[in-house]
This record gives C-alpha cells, structure tokens and sequence, in this order.
C-alpha cells in the first residue's frame, strides 16, 4: 500500500523521501496531530472509523463495516489491521467479498452456539481485547507520527540556525 502523505485531515505532509510538500506547516501539523492524539481512546471505535473512512474507490456503510470486521472471530490483530490499512485501495468487488465473508462467518458461528457456545463465548472475550489493542496500535502510530513530525521541525530550525538550509539551495 502506498504511504499516506495527507493524514487525517487532508493536509499534505510529505512526500516519499520524507521532504515536506510545498505549503506544509510543521507548526500547524503539530497542533493537528496533538489535536487528533486527545480525540482517541480506546473506549470507542472513532479512530478505526476515521482510517476507514476514507475509500475514494468504493461506497459501503463504514459502520456495518467496521462492526463486521471488529466482531470477526477468525482473524487476527495484524490481519484486521491489514484490512484496514488496505480500505483506501481495496475495489467494490473487494469490500463487497470481504462483507461477505465476515457475514457468513458470523453466521456459521451463531449455528455453533448450541454446541460450543463456551469456547464461542470465551473466543468473543479475547477477540474483543484485541480490538482494544488494534485500536491502541493506531493511537501510538499516530503518537509517533506527531513525534516524528516534532523531530523534524526541530531539525530544520537547527539547520536554519546553522544556516545549513541556505547551503542546501545553492
């Protein structure tokens, strides 16, 4: 998946070689991401909304979506967060098969409640423990984010007082 250069907000932030993009404010982009960091816990799913959010090749109800995806039995932290990080690139046909998927596994688990329905129980607990983690992943990637963000800033006010930038456009 390409590297997301807009962040939540739409605003440019670099591009591949990690140069800020024409127009980009590291000042603002701090106060952003500082912004963005006391919006999210992990007592709601508002950050998983906001990455998913954001699908410019499909249409599909975020909402049913996510609560497919969140209360999906079979997959893993990493491969739940695979599935979000690939919304932006994923094809109709792709959402459409992946909903799909989650509805007929949900199902399949609802006929083996009569027979299993401890272990069921006991797989929803843990299932529900990693979707708190899947949710704190994000939450300290967008920390870093702004750390780096930070540290970059840092950088270029000590170069600008070295006067190393000026040397750079020569």
């Amino acid at each position: 998946m390409a590297e997301d250069t807009t962040g939540a907000g739409g605003a440019q932030q670099g591009d591949q070689s990690g140069q800020p993009l024409p127009g980009f404010d590291p000042v603002a982009a701090e106060a952003f991401f500082k912004d963005l960091i006391g919006r999210y816990n992990t007592d709601d799913n508002q950050i998983i909304m906001d990455l998913v959010s954001f699908h410019p090749l499909t249409q599909f109800d975020e909402k049913e979506f996510v609560d497919l995806l969140e209360h999906s039995l079979s997959l893993s932290v990493a491969e739940k967060k695979r599935v979000v990080d690939a919304i932006p690139t994923l094809s109709q046909y792709q959402i459409d098969e992946l909903k799909k998927v989650f509805t007929e596994e949900r199902e399949e688990f609802r006929k083996l409640m009569p027979k299993e329905g401890e272990t069921i129980k006991k797989l929803v607990t843990d299932k529900k423990a990693e979707w708190t983690q899947l949710k704190q992943i994000y939450i300290d990637e967008l920390k870093n984010r702004q750390k780096a963000n930070e540290d970059a800033g840092k950088i270029d006010d000590l170069k600008k007082s070295l006067g190393l930038d000026e040397e750079e456009n020569n």
